[in-house]
């Protein structure tokens, strides 16, 4: 059993990864690609025509893809119905980023600030990419041979990281000053609401 309940906390901690990643991916865009300029590169479909946006999956990463998709449907001029479609295979919405319960987490953010943390995107680079490997000193040849491609993908979550917490505040209101230091981090940089579960509070807020 505890090994069972080892590989589930596992699996939450990189669901959670990977929905970060992808708030921090969607707030490093500058320029968002819109449906006249993939029409105008002989593109297929973006959202034309009213070809749905199909989004699968409907945890946080899943809720921010949508409420971005929406966002950029809303800012363009024309009347056209653009139907955004959310894909999940449980009966109730979420996925497992309503088990979470850390938080999520960020450097620099106007939350630290105004605690008086400090904190920076180097700081929070190295304490991640130290832990993405179990926070091992020396790798082996295999760990090595992946270590850009996780680079990569490290500093786009860490450089963005302040950005996505920002959306969640002002997009919908989200009060994250509770900040905690949790394992791995050198610093108090993981954001949750001064009260219940993280997760279920951020998603149905985006929801």
């Amino acid at each position: 059993d505890r090994v069972v309940h080892q590989q589930l906390y596992t699996l939450m901690k990189l669901n959670m990864f990977s929905c970060l990643l992808t708030l921090c991916l969607m707030a490093s865009v500058t320029q968002p690609t819109i449906a006249s300029d993939v029409a105008q590169n002989d593109a297929p479909p973006y959202c034309d025509d009213g070809y749905p946006i199909i989004i699968v999956g409907s945890g946080l990463a899943g809720h921010a893809a949508a409420a971005e998709a929406l966002s950029i449907l809303q800012s363009q001029s024309d009347d056209k119905t653009r139907p955004i479609v959310v894909l999940e295979k449980e009966e109730k919405f979420g996925g497992n980023s309503m088990k979470a319960t850390s938080g999520i987490n960020g450097a620099e953010t106007s939350f630290q600030k105004a605690q008086g943390i400090q904190d920076d995107v180097p700081l929070f680079t190295a304490d991640t990419y130290s832990s993405s490997f179990g926070g091992k000193q020396k790798l082996n040849d295999d760990e090595k041979s992946s270590t850009e491609d996780r680079k990569t993908l490290i500093t786009t979550l860490t450089q963005s990281s302040s950005n996505a917490v920002q959306w969640l505040r002002d997009s919908f209101g989200l009060d994250l000053s509770s900040i905690t230091q949790c394992g791995g981090h050198s610093q108090p940089r993981t954001h949750r609401p001064p009260a219940g579960p993280a997760g279920t509070l951020i998603v149905k807020a985006v929801h």
